[in-house]
């Protein structure tokens, strides 16, 4: 089957490109994406020092080891961006200050594609941004688009050669117009020097507010780098005080179980010795009960044994006889004898050596 050729048909039409996106008519703005240092320099040319510094008072920020009021206008910036890169939601204080300042942002309805962006960028970086801007929208083909620059150019009359006396005529324009071509030439020369003179001092001015600001930046750096020098010997002080207090803690509760425990032992020692000396005096106490019943029956057996000895005495005593003078002297008794003498012991003799009266003791 032979192959069949291809007709030639229509093209389907190109794609419209899909329509740009607009901005937010709020004028909101990704700001963090920004670097450190781009964001710092835009809200240093976009905002006042005393809207930075209220911002920064709304939001509490401040700089550890200095005080907010102390900080520079480039130093409140470099906060702020710092902030606004760690909290994004906090940009929209920022701009909030700029629609109040502004009254709302530049060309929302207008898509902006990247020459628009550089030419409008290169507009509003110039010293005469105004004057291309006229010069733009004169230029343009349509009258409507030409005729929006005239309120413009009627207020810049009157700011610059002030508003016309009432009733006076409108100055007759002059036949030659070169003169008023070199009148205006040599104005706008004499514009240029003095916008020239103005760019300088703007770049010194400029400049020497980066010097200082590169200074300032430095210094603070310097100042940080102390602070968390101070605050991380204070840290480790910190730690070798708590581990020397912990060991000394630890010292303190061996020493006390060392004393309880040598406590335990005084007591039980001193409880022993008592025991034992309760015993002794226990014995001795038992051992002197039992010598006084000896002493006591020895007694009764003495006075037994002296009663005996009277009658048997009285009884054995001859009757007196009746030669015997009445005046004849009696004869003496004879001295009572204890029949069992006791002898000395060790500790009589103990007791007599060192001076004192040993207990009576009968055996």
């Amino acid at each position: 089957m032979p192959a069949r050729k291809k007709t030639p048909g229509k093209r389907p039409p190109a794609r419209a490109p899909p329509p740009a996106a607009l901005p937010d008519p709020a004028g909101d703005a990704p700001l963090e994406e920004l670097s450190r240092d781009a964001l710092s320099v835009l809200l240093y040319v976009a905002l006042l020092p005393e809207e930075t510094r209220a911002i920064v008072q709304d939001l509490a920020l401040s700089v550890p080891g200095f005080r907010t009021e102390a900080l520079g206008d480039a130093e409140l910036c470099d906060v702020l961006a710092d902030e606004i890169r760690a909290v994004p939601a906090t940009r929209t204080r920022v701009v909030e200050r700029l629609r109040a300042a502004f009254g709302g942002m530049p060309l929302p309805d207008v898509p902006l594609p990247a020459a628009g962006a550089d030419d409008l960028l290169a507009v509003g970086s110039s010293d005469h941004g105004l004057t291309f801007a006229l010069w733009r929208v004169l230029a343009d083909p349509d009258p409507a688009v030409r005729a929006r620059a005239t309120p413009t150019l009627e207020r810049l009359v009157k700011d610059h050669y002030g508003p016309a006396p009432g009733g006076a005529k409108p100055r007759e324009r002059k036949a030659d117009p070169a003169e008023r071509i070199a009148a205006l030439e040599g104005t706008l020369a004499d514009r240029e020097r003095a916008l020239e003179k103005e760019r300088e001092e703007g770049r010194a001015r400029l400049e020497s507010a980066r010097r200082k600001g590169e200074e300032q930046r430095e210094k603070l750096q310097g100042w940080l780098k102390e602070a968390r020098a101070r605050e991380a010997q204070a840290v480790e002080e910190a730690a070798r005080a708590r581990e020397a207090a912990e060991a000394a803690q630890r010292g303190r509760e061996r020493a006390e179980a060392a004393l309880a425990q040598v406590q335990a032992t005084d007591a039980a020692a001193e409880a022993q010795r008592a025991r034992a000396a309760a015993r002794e005096l226990e014995g001795k106490v038992a051992a002197l009960e039992a010598r006084l019943g000896r002493q006591a029956e020895r007694e009764r057996e003495l006075q037994a044994a002296a009663e005996a000895a009277r009658v048997r005495t009285e009884a054995e005593r001859p009757a007196r006889s009746p030669g015997r003078a009445a005046g004849a002297a009696r004869p003496a008794d004879p001295p009572i004898r204890h029949p069992h003498p006791r002898p000395r012991s060790r500790a009589r003799r103990r007791s007599r050596r060192r001076g004192r009266r040993p207990a009576c003791r009968w055996r």
